[in-house]
């Protein structure tokens, strides 16, 4: 009896050990795979993607499908004005399937969201495997997925935002040398100097309801007189805060003084009376999103009367030669031939030396037309000698419009201010090639009818060369004009 109830306990409990072996063995034949591709696929797919583009990845991001625009909320990875329940839903409905459906059409928020006019499915089973979007892979299209394909790429994360709001106000503008406050911004420098040494005080205020909790900085400018933002050259740049709301800074509580040059390689740079803006900016816009983003400039104008007129080592050339054979497969393009303190053609073999002049290519225009001793009606002299081998060269000669900038690293048509005055062939030079400057730098076509070079020596000189209404500063070689 005792061993009959033994035996009979012992057939139970290995019938009960087989069962949970045969129960592992379906898990470990069904479902581990399962895991460990849902662990491989999850992490690659969704978890360490970035659905929206602007940097958390989707397993921190609470928005994974909302973009931030580089401006983000309190919500890590949500836009401003985005709630919990609002970045609960985002996140539940970022990997939901897309459909082909404008409307959830009567189904449960449980199973269908809405977003755009575009209708999600939680599962792609059953009926609903008809209406949802299918890939190249024969795997549905998410939500992620159609995000992804539209997001703009936040490449500089540009901060934090908040209920905060930065102001400038109080801008005064004092004489460095005298010390007198500047009400106005007329400054008379009485023929004794071409720039004006300025210090510059002001007052930043935080008007917001919160604390701001990072730093920002504070920008000095000098733009044109119209002032334009895109024209503005930064003379100043340095950092304040963090500011607790309602506090108030002026710059030289932190440092010692603002001191800035204004006249020189600026929109208040040239020969007599100049005009131009002092504009002194909170940077805001790459460090905090703010209530307010229109109140973080302050301007005031600024007028030089009576500048010291000053030689500047600008270096001009009063001709340049092109040279090519008109017979060249267009589109065709390549660097002058040569540029001349003097005239082409006047050289005639001549010592460089003492003569400014210089000879044509292969002496063949030395002697042909006008050019050898005089500048076109208008313009500045552009020299053509056109290759006409085993004959001699074809010539020709016109003015470049005032203003014309012949770049050093790409190439351009010559925009005429005169006809081509000379031979047929060489007028093909003009009107159908390309041409770019030396690699020293390039040229600009002035209003006294002189080609002036930016080369290395120039740019260090940093002035603004006022040409036609415009105004250009020799940068990396290259003539730029100051908006």
């Amino acid at each position: 009896m005792v061993r009959n109830k033994k035996g009979a306990w012992s057939f139970q409990q290995l019938g009960g050990i087989i069962l949970v072996l045969l129960v592992v063995v379906a898990i470990a034949i069904n479902f581990i795979p399962r895991i460990a591709k849902a662990g491989q696929t999850g992490s690659e797919l969704f978890d360490a993607g970035n659905c929206d583009g602007d940097g958390p990845i989707n397993s921190i991001d609470l928005c994974p499908c909302l973009s931030t625009g580089g401006l983000e909320g309190t919500l890590r990875g949500c836009p401003i004005g985005i709630s919990q329940q609002e970045a609960n839903k985002d996140k539940l409905t970022c990997k939901w399937f897309a459909t082909t459906e404008s409307s959830c059409g009567g189904l449960s928020s449980s199973t269908c969201f809405e977003k755009s006019g575009t209708a999600f499915y939680s599962n792609c089973d059953g009926d609903n495997k008809e209406q949802c979007i299918k890939k190249s892979d024969e795997s549905f299209k998410t939500r992620c997925d159609l995000v992804s394909e539209t997001a703009i790429g936040v490449t500089e994360k540009k901060g934090l935002a908040g209920n905060w709001d930065l102001t400038v106000s109080e801008l005064k503008i004092f004489d460095w040398e005298t010390a007198e406050e500047s009400t106005d911004g007329t400054f008379d420098l009485e023929n004794t100097y071409n720039s004006q040494e300025l210090e510059v005080d002001f007052y930043v205020e935080n008007v917001g309801e919160e604390n701001i909790p990072k730093p920002f900085s504070v920008s000095i400018q000098v733009c044109n007189e119209n002032r334009e933002v895109d024209s503005c050259e930064t003379k100043s740049t340095f950092e304040v805060g963090p500011l607790r709301s309602g506090e108030t800074v002026s710059p030289l509580d932190l440092v010692e003084s603002i001191h800035i040059e204004v006249g020189k390689g600026d929109h208040c740079d040239g020969a007599g009376s100049t005009k131009c803006s002092l504009r002194v900016i909170v940077d805001s816009t790459e460090a905090l999103g703010e209530t307010d983003e229109t109140n973080n400039d302050v301007w005031f104008p600024i007028w030089l009367q009576n500048k010291k007129s000053e030689k500047i080592n600008w270096v001009t050339k009063k001709s340049i030669e092109i040279f090519a054979d008109d017979d060249e497969k267009l589109p065709f393009q390549t660097q002058i031939h040569a540029t001349c303190e003097g005239f082409f053609g006047g050289g005639n073999g001549g010592d460089p030396e003492t003569s400014p002049n210089c000879d044509t290519q292969d002496d063949d225009c030395d002697d042909a037309g006008e050019s050898r001793t005089s500048l076109p009606p208008s313009g500045c002299l552009v020299h053509a000698s056109e290759d006409d081998a085993p004959d001699e060269n074809d010539c020709g000669w016109a003015g470049a419009k005032v203003g014309f900038v012949l770049p050093h690293l790409s190439h351009r048509n010559i925009d005429l201010a005169t006809a081509v005055t000379g031979d047929k062939e060489a007028e093909v030079l003009f009107l159908a090639y390309k041409w770019q400057s030396k690699a020293e730098g390039s040229l600009l076509c002035a209003e006294d009818k002189s080609w002036y070079l930016c080369d290395s020596d120039v740019e260090r000189e940093g002035k603004v060369l006022p040409v036609g209404g415009k105004r250009f500063k020799c940068k990396d070689r290259g003539w730029e004009e100051l908006r």
